[in-house]
């Protein structure tokens, strides 16, 4: 339910509500009293810190009479139809914010028009859900009410440049077949995954996890999730199911929640590895085989991929739309020129990769060499294939994807 508001309520009708309803979560109960105050249903906030569950509230409805009880999802209609009926004194509201005659003022989404706007009215944390990473509380010109994705980070408006890719780490190598959902789940988040060990650390209770689908507009949860199927196979971890991997660097990163055994390197989750290679400015690749990104189109594959900080992929080839996402979200896609040449490469873990010969003038479908290095052996170099087919996807990726291109076309 979209253009719902917050909460104003005196600390005595929230407990009289407390006390009358008990732990309401889909059910919104709105009563109005004689002198025009409303008493409101409720989602606790400690049970309910992601916000599942929110509270729908009406400010000075002067309909004093019954209670008003409907269900949020299918009755928002006729919610909407008394809330623009609303009318109020945001001055008198502040100064009864200020003076301690109201408890608290959380806004969820502002629902009033112009002439009734609260863009001068400072917000109040409520309870401890707000308190949570996944919401920001502030005065309206502090904060958007969100935790902004970082697709925009480092973004100045300008197109970059093409460039080699060098001394890259692999994160994950995939055999044939890997799907969109194999890359994005959206299945049953696994308590002692990344994710679901994020969601726990925010007081989500286990049965409140739901499922990735379902949290698809939380990129906190979706870049945990990528490469999170519990059935994807990394080569880098063989004969373990999962989203895990072998990293090599110096930072600090969670142990799996399966014993893995490892020749070299230090099994991880792909999400803790992709974070920790960020960290020490080490950027990463992904291989696959034939068709990797077949299934649905699925956005968050290209999505995630991108959060993790993986700056190219190289299969034996691509699904068309996947390839294509991938380009819109700053990935570079390559092809092996000789398929046979990923059995070459399957097989290694503690190894470093280069793709050389990128730049501002390669041509759509351009050569280029991947330089492998492995440790404690002789490196040799492979030729690739740049999977950007038109003029117009090397403008996107030079741009750092599609979003990033558009606003180019304005600054």
């Amino acid at each position: 339910v979209g253009n719902t508001m917050g909460i104003v309520i005196e600390k005595a009708k929230y407990d009289e509500l407390k006390a009358k309803y008990g732990e309401v979560t889909i059910q919104t109960i709105v009563k109005a009293n004689e002198a025009g105050e409303i008493a409101i249903g409720y989602t606790n906030p400690t049970n309910n810190p992601t916000g599942l569950n929110f509270v729908i509230s009406m400010l000075s409805y002067f309909d004093a009479g019954n209670p008003m009880s409907f269900e949020a999802t299918t009755d928002f209609s006729r919610f909407q139809s008394a809330v623009s009926q609303v009318s109020f004194d945001t001055t008198q509201m502040k100064n009864a914010v200020e003076n301690g005659a109201l408890d608290a003022f959380v806004m969820e989404y502002q629902a009033f028009s112009s002439d009734k706007s609260l863009s001068n009215f400072e917000f109040m944390p409520f309870g401890t859900r707000h308190d949570n990473p996944l919401y920001a509380v502030g005065t309206l010109s502090e904060t958007e009410l969100e935790v902004r994705p970082p697709f925009f980070d480092g973004f100045d408006g300008r197109k970059g440049d093409i460039t080699d890719i060098v001394n890259a780490r692999p994160l994950g190598i995939f055999g044939d077949s890997v799907t969109t959902d194999h890359i994005s789940p959206a299945g049953a988040i696994k308590p002692t995954a990344p994710a679901g060990q994020f969601l726990s650390a925010q007081g989500v209770e286990r049965r409140d996890f739901n499922t990735y689908g379902s949290r698809r507009g939380n990129d906190l949860v979706m870049a945990r999730g990528t490469f999170a199927n519990v059935r994807i196979k990394n080569l880098l971890t063989a004969g373990v199911e999962g989203g895990y991997t072998l990293y090599f660097g110096s930072s600090p990163v969670s142990a799996p929640d399966t014993e893995i055994a490892a020749p070299c390197g230090t099994p991880t989750f792909i999400y803790d590895a992709g974070m920790a290679y960020l960290k020490d400015g080490v950027s990463t690749i992904i291989i696959g085989g034939e068709d990797y990104g077949m299934g649905s189109s699925r956005d968050w594959a290209a999505k995630g991929t991108n959060l993790l900080g993986v700056k190219a992929v190289i299969t034996k080839s691509f699904e068309r739309i996947h390839r294509s996402n991938l380009i819109g979200m700053g990935v570079l896609p390559l092809n092996f020129a000789n398929p046979a040449d990923y059995d070459r490469v399957k097989d290694l873990k503690d190894v470093r990769f280069s793709i050389i010969g990128l730049n501002n003038d390669i041509a759509p479908r351009s050569t280029a060499t991947l330089l492998v290095q492995p440790t404690g052996g002789e490196p040799f170099e492979l030729p690739l294939i740049v999977r950007l087919d038109t003029p117009i996807e090397k403008e996107y990726f030079r741009a750092g994807g599609i979003l990033q291109y558009v606003l180019t076309q304005y600054c």
